[in-house]
């Protein structure tokens, strides 16, 4: 097949359809992009809840201790009164 054409209508032609590819590329680039940001951005969310989960189980942790902490303390405290309630019942029985 022979095109009968000039050399400067194919040329036009050529340039028309490499703009036209370089429209398509470009398109998709963008869609490419865009899909990446939603990738970025949904990463971004999981990591945010993440941390404020850690947090969250931090929290509760530091709560438990505490609780732990002043459980312990009122025994000890406890023991104490009681240690000074027995001395103070012994020696009160050797006077």
């Amino acid at each position: 097949m022979s095109d009968h054409r000039p050399p400067q209508t194919q040329l036009v032609e050529t340039v028309r359809d490499l703009i036209k590819t370089q429209q398509v590329t470009q398109a998709i680039k963008e869609k490419e992009l865009d899909i990446e940001l939603e990738r970025i951005r949904s990463n971004e969310k999981i990591a945010l809840e993440s941390i404020n989960a850690q947090k969250g189980d931090r929290n509760e942790q530091i709560q438990a201790i505490s609780s732990l902490h002043l459980q312990r303390n009122v025994l000890i405290g406890l023991g104490i009164v009681s240690a000074v309630v027995i001395i103070i019942c012994r020696s009160s029985d050797q006077i």
